[in-house]
């Protein structure tokens, strides 16, 4: 017996040191448990003899992992004569190295908690008896049993649901989350709890448990013995829950904390921390999370099963008229239902899906077995069929959303089987921060996303609803990311090739193979286009019309460009991308509705100034603008901002610093005379006053004086600057431009002190460089590791290199910085291509070495 704290604490210690030794989590986790099940009941076997100590929770469970909470329960009708001895036994506990959290119930406490607090009800559905008095127990165990048998039941399992409904908001509502909570989000181990809640309130029993199995055995058995589930069904979900115990339990040692997220630095340590033969750890990562979809989906199914039971026994069928909608299949209140002998053919199969889509209905359980038993007899030939081809259409050509439809067709496989080169998308996924779905969960949530566009008010609303036959933009995105695992790179051509054949298999129209075709071949065209170039140039404008054969053609990409971006992160779909995205529209769609070009569109109407409303001189108006010489000012500002800048210029300050809030920003501009490494020097100020940069618009007149517009946020709050914040600023760009302020030490103190505030875990970020052509200019775009003072130490780098910078566009996807910038050489030429690799190396390396100091600690 373990006597001291010392030794119950090493005996603990030896025991997560071995966890690796453990090839079932399960089995870990029940020898983990019994240690502390066995120390609570030596240190408590003078419980008192009215008195009772229950285990709730994992240890109830049997099946603890480290540093998850342990819980006991002392139950009593007279509670107040025990105060001390319970009092007195938590101290123990806890002087031993138990770190218990407890609870008092009284029996009066049953009916109070399932009538007011659900989750204080539901730890005593699972109950475990340590010590004290076991007729104290089983009567307080007789009392819910009375609960569990009444009408009150329903209500319950109601509540359940409801519960169950608001985790997953707040957790995950997907089973294949790419950084998932292991234990609350869909398909983590409370979803496998809440089905065994169900499963014991529907067949009114409470599970007696021992210290000698965990739960999910005893649970998993018995809905064996009731049929409920098969054998083969019980084992693979006892494969997936074990796996869900082990990467819990390796997930508290590694973090060395009850830390539930399995984010990506999370998946590479414990990857290398359970395989230690490893030498590819990345590869190792991506199996272990490719376990982890297959273990949460085997989950989810499972709490799906049990919530349909639920809601039969709330809202049972004999209630409801039954409806026969054909000879196969009826309408029984919610469910659809399956009265046909045997195996169903694939056109029945759709059949059931459509009637499910129709009637906003849930396929019964033995549906959707059935449809899950007959699939393993297809052998491929049955899409072939003209009646399969025309069902597997008529999806499409709805007008309501079928997302849902889709999704539960793609869980039980029926669309991989109709469309294999879908299947391929199954748990594909990549490891970034900016995707936070697999592949194909992420396309299916883009289907569901557009469809919300039905309710909403804006310019995508209106378009949406413009089009009764969205068959074409849904099947775009369908396909959009169906190449992603062959090739990321390049996979728009690809999937491009890949649609064309999945719609020739089901006999589609030339025409609108290649309206599908264009779709998913410049899926990433707009977004790329708004976000990184300059919308007020006439090349680019004319560049990206001309991609488009007609406005139904950009409505479609505008459609899908949108669900692509909100169904990849919640994070990306900024009101900022969203006029970016929306500008671009508008001006691409006046071009062709009015057939003009971009310098038509843009062809400046400087006549068109509202001299009225702001006091200055017309002469020193079209003077500014003459010396501006660029049509691009006239839309970048507004007439107010303008005529600002006219004032400030004819004040003949050296320096002026304007500001403004806008919702997400705030726009600072500065006007002054130019001069070598102007732009890094601002870029600089900006950055040691802890600020970050999303938009620069850089002009210079002809007589030498710069206009410089920057977008920026604070780099803690990422919200709009303060009054304070803004002086700080002011006072740190004019010591920087007027004061020969030492920028460079400045920059580096700096960089020590983000250091410590960013400690946020990020992936990393290859860096990218290439060059476009342009009438004009050069274009240089920079992928890096967003990091604050990126944009400074890009600026320099580039003026050292002798380049001239006149437009930048900043972008950002979460941690990673997607940088544009205009330029030309110091004999404002474009840059020659002869050029191309020495300025790609000489960026990438002060890239390279900026990461490395950064990153650092």
């Amino acid at each position: 017996m373990i006597e001291t704290k010392e030794s119950f604490i090493k005996y603990v210690n030896d025991l997560l040191d071995n966890f690796r030794d453990y090839k079932s989590g399960l089995d870990f986790s029940l020898k983990y448990s019994q240690l502390f099940n066995d120390k609570i009941l030596s240190l408590t076997k003078d419980c008192p003899d009215n008195l009772t100590i229950a285990a709730i929770g994992g240890l109830c469970r049997m099946e603890l992992t480290p540093y998850s909470d342990i819980d006991i329960v002392f139950i009593s009708n007279s509670v107040d004569e025990h105060k001390e001895y319970i009092s007195k036994t938590i101290q123990l506990l806890w002087d031993t190295g138990i770190s218990v959290s407890h609870s008092v119930r009284s029996f009066k406490q049953i009916f109070e908690f399932a009538e007011n607090d659900l989750p204080s009800f539901t730890q005593l559905l699972e109950m475990r008896y340590i010590s004290g008095s076991q007729p104290v127990y089983l009567k307080f165990i007789d009392n819910i049993k009375i609960i569990l048998n009444s009408e009150f039941k329903k209500k319950l399992l109601d509540e359940f649901i409801t519960d169950i409904e608001k985790r997953h908001s707040l957790f995950g509502k997907s089973p294949l989350l790419i950084e998932p909570n292991i234990k609350n989000s869909r398909g983590g181990m409370r979803d496998l709890h809440s089905a065994a809640w169900i499963y014991y309130l529907l067949k009114n029993e409470l599970p007696v448990l021992d210290k000698y199995d965990t739960a999910v055995n005893h649970f998993l058995l018995n809905a064996v013995n009731s049929n409920s589930i098969s054998t083969a069904e019980a084992r693979s979900i006892l494969d997936a829950y074990d796996y869900m115990i082990k990467i819990r339990s390796g997930l508290h040692i590694i973090n060395s904390n009850a830390r539930d997220r399995l984010d990506f630095q999370a998946q590479i340590n414990l990857a290398r921390y359970l395989n230690t033969d490893s030498t590819n750890i990345d590869e190792a990562s991506q199996e272990l999370m490719q376990k982890y979809f297959d273990a949460a989906l085997h989950i989810s199914s499972l709490l799906d099963y049990f919530v349909k039971e639920a809601i039969e026994t709330i809202h049972p069928c004999e209630t409801f008229n039954e409806y026969q909608l054909d000879e196969d299949f009826l309408l029984c209140g919610k469910f659809i239902k399956c009265n046909k002998k045997g195996n169903l053919n694939l056109v029945q199969i759709l059949k059931a899906f459509n009637y499910q889509h129709q009637y906003l209905a849930v396929l019964s359980n033995e549906l959707e077995k059935k449809i899950k038993d007959s699939l393993e007899y297809f052998d491929g030939t049955e899409i072939s069929d003209p009646e399969v081809k025309r069902l597997f259409k008529k999806f499409f050509q709805s007008p309501d959303d079928f997302s849902d439809t889709l999704m539960l067709m793609h869980r039980l496989g029926v669309l991989g089987f109709l469309i294999p080169e879908f299947a391929s998308l199954k748990f594909f996924y990549q490891p970034n921060a900016y995707h936070i779905y697999t592949t194909d969960e992420h396309t299916l949530y883009a289907i569901k996303n557009v469809f919300k566009l039905e309710l909403d008010n804006s310019t995508l609303g209106e378009i949406f609803r413009k089009y009764e036959n969205k068959e074409l933009l849904i099947l775009g995105i369908l396909f959009h990311d169906i190449a992603k695992p062959i090739s990321h790179s390049g996979h728009e051509i690809i999937g491009s090739q890949i649609s064309e054949n999945v719609m020739q298999r089901f006999d589609y129209e030339e025409e609108k193979i290649e309206i599908v075709s264009f779709l998913v071949e410049n899926h990433l065209l707009m977004e790329q286009t708004a976000f990184r170039r300059n919308l007020n140039d006439a090349n680019i404008l004319n560049s990206f019309r001309s991609k488009f054969r007609n406005l139904q053609e950009l409505d479609f990409l505008y459609l899908l460009t949108y669900a692509d971006l909100s169904a990849v992160n919640p994070s990306l779909w900024t009101s900022w991308k969203s006029s970016l995205l929306n500008e671009l529209y508008t001006k691409t769609k006046e071009m062709i509705v009015n057939a003009i070009s971009a310098e038509e569109l843009l062809s400046p109407e400087i006549e068109k100034f509202d001299f009225s409303k702001y006091p200055i001189d017309r002469g020193d108006y079209f003077e500014h603008i003459r010396q501006i010489n660029d049509v691009n000012y006239l839309y970048t500002f507004s007439e107010e901002e303008i005529a600002a800048h006219i004032s400030e210029i004819k004040k003949g300050q050296v320096l002026s610093i304007l500001h403004n809030n806008l919702d997400d920003f705030t726009q600072v501009t500065i006007i002054t005379r130019d001069e070598k490494g102007l732009l890094s020097k601002i870029c600089g100020s900006i950055s040691i006053s802890d600020c970050n940069i999303h938009d620069a618009s850089i002009f210079t007149r002809k007589d030498g004086i710069i206009i410089d517009t920057f977008k920026i946020t604070d780099f803690i709050t990422h919200k709009p600057l303060t009054e304070e914040h803004f002086e700080i600023l002011a006072e740190n760009i004019t010591r920087v431009l007027l004061q020969n302020y030492d920028l460079n030490k400045a920059f580096e103190e700096h960089r020590e002190k983000w250091k410590r505030l960013d400690n946020q875990k990020k992936t990393s970020i290859d860096i990218e460089i290439k060059f476009e052509n342009h009438p004009n200019y050069s274009i240089i775009d920079i992928h890096a590791a967003d990091r604050i003072g990126l944009l400074y130490l890009i600026t320099k780098k580039l003026t050292e290199l002798g380049l001239i910078i006149y437009f930048a566009k900043i972008g950002t996807k979460l941690n990673g910085a997607f940088d544009s910038f205009y330029v030309l050489d110091s004999e404002f030429r474009k840059i020659p291509e002869t050029r191309y690799d020495e300025l790609k190396k000489e960026i990438s390396d002060a890239l390279s070495n900026f990461e490395k100091a950064f990153s650092s600690r």
